[in-house]
């Protein structure tokens, strides 16, 4: 060999030879992960199935045997009570806006709070009332709990309650409704009966009026050159008249009496209790979810699977594990 070819350097590697193996080693290839899920699909498929029928069973059927998983039912009641407005004849002697009235009485926390207690399970022992009103009025009327809405158009009181109790749900505004009727009457039955007994007065006034009306035409008769048929016919007209005006009085007092006595005669239910019951799209969502991660999971525990079949087949894998941990 010459003393040219010894002294020429060394001819580098080419790239593809340096690149290629490694290059081959970190390829991914689509084929090989297709196939694991292929060699496992008994695994993926019984374990996703069987995640979703189990979860079915526990959201689904478990609340019917007494089993609670996951979110539960949630129900909203609703009632629909029609307010009339004081009859426009006695708007002159009674100034109320019943709605409003009824709104009030609706949102009292003292009277919601009463009711509410016959409902609310495991109450505090050492809650003050004043705790209890602030606790009524925070949750239940200041919160979503408990709803109150008023459609000035149909004179329509909607009121509604969620609990997670149906049974519960309804009778409460069965409740509610009930004691709005007495607490109205409480609240604007008085002034209704403040303008029955001036009403009632007037007319005993106009009443005695008359009555010495009469008693001067009888002695004008008997001391007058005037004659009695035209005594009589002047009665008749004045008397007449007034008669007819103390009917009509007489008949405003009646009605102002009997809406004093009973001022719930202003609202009414209307329509048929109404219960929705909330949270089934919930329940369905976390079936969707948990099969879809369930899916997944056993997706990775068969790549895991694989993984351990090729460390015991091979024992490089097993040689690169051991490096590895030796690195660290």
């Amino acid at each position: 060999m010459s003393n040219s070819e010894n002294n020429r350097p060394p001819q580098s590697a080419s790239p593809d030879a340096v690149y290629r193996p490694q290059y081959e080693d970190d390829t991914i290839s689509l084929i090989d992960l297709i196939a694991v899920v292929v060699r496992h699909r008994t695994l993926i498929i019984v374990g996703t199935v069987l995640a979703g029928i189990l979860s079915i069973l526990a959201l689904y059927v478990g609340p019917r045997v007494g089993l609670e998983v996951g979110p539960q039912p949630v129900y909203t009641a609703q009632r629909r009570i029609l307010v009339s407005p004081v009859p426009t004849d006695l708007e002159e002697y009674v100034s109320v806006e019943v709605a409003a009235a009824a709104r009030t009485i609706l949102q009292d926390p003292r009277m919601i709070g009463d009711i509410y207690r016959d409902f609310e399970e495991d109450p505090p022992a050492d809650r003050t009332p004043e705790e209890y009103l602030s606790m009524i009025r925070n949750r239940l009327i200041n919160g979503d709990t408990y709803t109150v809405d008023w459609d000035n158009n149909s004179r329509i009181l909607t009121i509604g309650y969620t609990n997670s109790h149906s049974g519960d749900t309804n009778d409460f505004l069965d409740a509610v409704v009930s004691a709005l009727g007495p607490s109205l009457t409480s609240q604007i039955g008085p002034r209704f009966a403040e303008a029955a007994n001036a009403l009632d007065a007037s007319l005993a006034s106009s009443r005695a009026t008359l009555a010495e009306l009469v008693d001067e035409s009888v002695r004008r008769v008997s001391s007058s050159a005037v004659t009695p048929d035209a005594i009589l016919s002047s009665l008749e007209r004045t008397a007449g008249s007034s008669i007819a005006t103390f009917a009509t009085t007489q008949g405003t007092i009646t009605r102002l009496r009997r809406i004093a006595s009973d001022a719930g005669s202003l609202v009414a239910l209307v329509g048929s209790p109404v219960v929705y019951q909330d949270t089934s799209g919930s329940r369905s969502m976390i079936v969707i979810i948990t099969t879809i991660t369930v899916f997944f999971l056993t997706v990775f525990l068969a790549f895991v699977l694989e993984y351990v079949r090729r460390v015991r087949q091979e024992p490089e894998e097993m040689e690169k594990l051991q490096s590895a941990w030796e690195r660290r």
